[in-house]
Parts: C-alpha cells; structure tokens; sequence
C-alpha cells in the first residue's frame, strides 16, 4: 500500500506516505463497510420511495385530503415545516377532512417539494397552490367576506411572512447546526428498518454534513448568510413592525394572513 501510493507521488518530506500512521487494512475495511452501507441505503430509500405518477396513499378515500411530507416535530413546533405548519392551520382553520401522513424525505411531490396532497388520487403540489385549490375547487376561503383591497393586504402580508421567515429560519438553522442533528437522528431511530437504526451512527453524520452544505450554499447564493445573526434579527424585527402598523385592529379579519 505505501509502495502503491508512492508511485502517484502522495509522500511526506520525511518520505513517508501521510497514512502511514494508519493501518492500510483499516482503511481498506473502512471503505469497503462505508461503500457498502451506501449501496444499501440508496437501495432500500429506492424500493420505499414512490416512483413518478404514484400515490403515496393507495387506499385513499374519497373527499379526504392527504397531507404528504416528512412530520417533523419539536418540542415548541407542532410541525418543524413553516410551509406544512401554514397548510395544515388553513385545514384545521377550514374543518375540512384531513389526515396527516409520514411519508418521509424520499417521497416528494412531482415539483420535487413537500409538503403536497392527494386528493380524490390525484396529487397537488406547493402549499400555496394547493390553498388556491382548497379555495377555489373546495370552496374553502377564509378570506370570502373581504373586498378586493383587504384581500389585496392579505396576499401582501403573507408573502411578506414568508419571504423573510423563511430565509431567517434557513440562517439560524446554519448557525444552529449542530443543535438540529437530533432531527436526522430521528429520522433513523423512527424507521421501521432494522437496518436503518443500526447504520444511524455512521449515515447520520454523512446526512447531517450533506444539508448543511446545501443549505450553506442556498443562504450564501440568497444573502442571508452574508449577513451577521444581529442583522438577520434586526430585518425581521422590521418586517413584524410593518404588519404591525398595517394591521392596526384589523387582526380578526385576516384569518388567512
């Protein structure tokens, strides 16, 4: 093994290769089990994801709409999700018949989103389009009693919620990181695979590094991460002021914002 590594012109200055204070047979091993674990984690997220134009629900029923997602929880969140969080307070808030399914991250909408529902077997994805269809095919809008100005305020407040909740979530969650492993954790501990909970000390780590360098990527391309935690805080604070003097007394009738 050192012979092998000398002829590619990987050395020391003191002509040693840098593993020689490591066993080649372990490093061997060790490429061999983690090799090994990937091929069968990619195999069994394969044989339990769902394929393109399938449902995640087989044995729906009729008129009940199916929440799809991984279901997140924490001890301050019901839904660690802001945009499942959002869509199913619009159900609660609507009393329309729903139920909650686990699906997990492997299983994600045509738009390759979650969360997404099925309804009657047919999909819909991203959670403001599916409430544009809970309120135009289900009839289901909460904001029918408002004039057009008022529903115009509504649509203006949301976006703004969205679009900087959103980004401040994703920083903090950067920054946070190492608080939030227990999330990938989870996702391993509460699977029905035996396989899958015993490997959760070595895939945890590997998934765990992974997002984070997505996300990572995301803030910095978005702007979010180039800006200080005090900076982050202080735009929000500013957004929340802002609705706050737009609203005024008007909090009860935008139930939808």
């Amino acid at each position: 093994m050192p012979r092998f590594l000398g002829s590619l012109g990987i050395s020391s200055p003191h002509g040693r290769t840098p593993f020689c204070d490591v066993s080649w047979r372990s490093l061997v091993v060790g490429g061999i089990a983690v090799g090994a674990v990937y091929l069968v984690y990619k195999k069994y997220r394969g044989s339990h994801c769902k394929k393109s134009g399938q449902l995640v629900k087989k044995d729906w029923e009729k008129e009940v709409i199916y929440v799809c997602g991984p279901m997140l929880n924490t001890p301050q969140l019901p839904r660690l999700s802001p945009f499942r969080l959002k869509l199913e307070t619009y159900l609660r808030l609507t009393k329309l018949n729903h139920e909650s399914l686990d699906s997990g991250f492997g299983n994600q909408s045509s738009k390759g989103q979650f969360p997404f529902i099925e309804y009657n077997g047919q999909e819909h994805p991203d959670s403001n389009l599916i409430i544009n269809f809970l309120r135009e095919d289900l009839r289901a809008d909460l904001d029918e009693h408002l004039n057009s100005y008022d529903k115009g305020v509504s649509v203006a407040i949301q976006k703004m919620f969205e679009d900087t909740v959103r980004y401040v979530i994703l920083a903090f969650t950067y920054w946070n990181f190492g608080k939030n492993k227990s999330v990938f954790r989870a996702i391993f501990d509460n699977s029905k695979c035996r396989f899958m909970r015993t490997i959760a000390p070595v895939a945890v780590p590997m998934m765990a590094s992974s997002y984070k360098k997505k996300i990572g990527q995301f803030g910095q391309a978005q702007g979010c991460l180039k800006l200080t935690k005090e900076e982050n805080i202080a735009l929000f604070t500013q957004m929340l002021s802002a609705v706050s003097a737009i609203l005024g007394d008007k909090v009860r009738w935008l139930k939808a914002a």
